[in-house]
């Protein structure tokens, strides 16, 4: 197993998404390749075949978050994305 289960959520400030969370929609996967020069190390040009996907969610009480998943050859990176989010929220 790469990836252990675990709890998906975050608490806001203002909105709390750590329970209650109901899947909405998934997209489709998405393919791109990214070039880029690193300043140090041994290549000094990186191709990496990134694959993404975006989830959407709804809480409880109805709040929207979108998780964008990330996976390419060197890593995995999730992205969280609040469509309304207002101006005094923190996340904690």
């Amino acid at each position: 197993m790469v990836l252990e289960i675990s709890k998906l959520g975050l608490f806001r400030q203002d909105v709390d998404f750590t329970k209650g969370l109901s899947l909405v929609s998934v997209s489709d996967i998405g393919t791109y390749s990214e070039v880029h020069e690193p300043k140090t190390g041994r290549q000094w040009r990186v191709n990496n075949c990134v694959n993404k996907r975006g989830y959407s969610f709804i809480n409880y009480k109805g709040n929207p978050m979108d998780l964008i998943i990330q996976v390419s050859n060197d890593g995995l990176a999730l992205s969280y994305f609040f469509p309304y989010l207002s101006k005094e929220s923190n996340i904690c």
